[in-house]
């Protein structure tokens, strides 16, 4: 089974999702990682110089090749945060994998990314520095999609160890009913 990890850029997939892996011993791969290897830049260098739209649709590939090639193996696979946006890949992942939105606060969201949002174009910013309203705007717009995961799990955990583990459980559960 492949499960999958969503939500907004900052909270915490990809190291919840690497941190996963190990505690199931399954393997790991990350749709941006995957693209950056694939076109030699990474997808903010993408979005900066062909757009976003044409962004979407190679982030759309890159998730189509990977669902097809793992649909019978043991996969944790962390998804870019707008993945969800391109017509189809909701349902998709939603009939493909077991989709998890990894819910963390806004408040930390914010407390992430305001460091680190310059190699993030698709989060606002005004001169320079990160704009924490139209950050929650942008939040509030993606948030109904997340919510259609099959699972959402609030992580609230102080490191991405702690909410692997606990994100663990509950997946194991999930699977032994």
């Amino acid at each position: 089974m492949i499960i999958a990890l969503t939500g907004y850029p900052g909270s915490g997939k990809t190291s919840i999702a690497k941190e996963l892996a190990g505690l199931l011993n399954r393997e790991w791969l990350d749709t941006d990682m995957i693209i950056e290897e694939t076109f030699s830049k990474p997808p903010s260098r993408i979005i900066t110089e062909e757009g976003e739209k044409k962004f979407r649709r190679v982030e759309s590939e890159v998730l189509r090749k990977i669902l097809k090639e793992f649909r019978h193996k043991p996969l944790i696979l962390s998804l870019g945060g707008g993945i969800i946006l391109s017509p189809g890949n909701l349902e998709l992942l939603r009939e493909e994998t077991l989709l998890i939105f990894i819910h963390t606060p806004f408040e930390e969201l914010v407390e992430r990314l305001k460091n680190n949002h310059e190699s993030r174009p698709v989060i606002p910013s005004r001169d320079g520095k990160l704009d924490a309203e139209a950050m929650y705007r942008h939040f509030k717009e993606r948030l109904p999609l997340y919510l259609q995961a099959h699972l959402v799990f609030d992580n609230h955990f102080p490191d991405a160890q702690t909410a692997a583990r606990h994100l663990r459980d509950i997946i194991q559960t999930l699977e032994n009913e």
